[in-house]
């Protein structure tokens, strides 16, 4: 799977693992109450669901079957893939070592942006500012973890622990919107307690703070040599694109760029 912090395997691991046996393992997650239940039956599963596998399935052996590396498979090893889909048009796959060298050239563009923005001010304000709005980010993020525990732990104490499983819209009400609340009381209080400053230099301040956070945990990722580092990558790619070139735009202008906030646009580009 892309992502190797989902704690979900099928009796595909064991030919993969022990066998040593590559392939595709398809899975359907819809009804997941029912998963290793006496409910779990073939009849459950949506026709749809099935044609749906099967035009994969064919189309994946079609490609297979007339494509050159079949003949000598072994000049085109490349171990792990890194692979994801891009708006629903088409299917960005490369090696693992390719996504390594990607991940950190981009993490070490982050630094250079980041890096030349502490070196225009040689008061260290806003070094000093930048480390105080990252505390800020990781406080708001583990308040919302807490405030979601709690929510948890409310919906367990009325005998729903499981709930979400069959109503996952209400789920995503109900943590989603505990989880939302924290973080803008949270960011509130503090652009109240920074009301002085602009309101520009805080949405710049705590971009260029996000952007340092996932840019670690970008770092992190690649160093494990989790393929699915290629989400935090994203999370820092697009937005540095986005906000490089807005203050391109702007300074041909000759304004300043005070739409640090579109960025955020950007970061849904690879997961739409």
């Amino acid at each position: 799977h892309p992502f190797t912090l989902i704690p979900s395997d099928t009796d595909f691991r064991i030919f993969r693992d022990f066998g040593n046996i590559p392939g595709i393992d398809l899975a359907f997650i819809e009804n997941g109450f029912i998963y290793h239940t006496k409910y779990d039956t073939p009849g459950r599963i949506h026709t749809d669901s099935i044609q749906r596998a099967g035009d994969n399935i064919l189309s994946v052996l079609k490609h297979l079957v007339m494509s050159d590396e079949l003949a000598d498979s072994s000049e085109y090893r490349h171990g792990n893939m890194v692979f994801f889909d891009l708006l629903g048009l088409m299917m960005v796959a490369y090696p693992a070592h390719v996504g390594t060298v990607i991940n950190y050239m981009v993490a070490v563009a982050a630094v250079i942006y980041l890096g030349g923005k502490c070196l225009l001010t040689s008061t260290g304000r806003y070094m000093r500012d930048l480390v105080c709005a990252v505390c800020v980010l990781v406080l708001s993020w583990f308040f919302s973890l807490l405030m979601v525990l709690l929510v948890a732990w409310l919906v367990t104490l009325m005998g729903r622990s499981m709930f979400w499983y069959s109503h996952l819209d209400a789920a995503v009400y109900l943590y989603g919107s505990a989880a939302v609340g924290i973080l803008l009381l949270i960011h509130t209080l503090v652009k109240n307690r920074y009301s002085s400053a602009l309101r520009v230099d805080l949405a710049e301040l705590f971009f260029d703070s996000s952007l340092l956070l996932w840019c670690f945990v970008l770092l992190f990722f690649t160093h494990r040599g989790w393929c699915s580092a290629y989400v935090p990558m994203m999370m820092v790619l697009f937005p540095l694109i986005s906000k490089l070139l807005l203050t391109k735009l702007f300074r041909a202008r000759g304004q300043r760029s005070h739409h640090t906030h579109t960025p955020v646009f950007f970061i849904q580009i690879p997961f739409s």
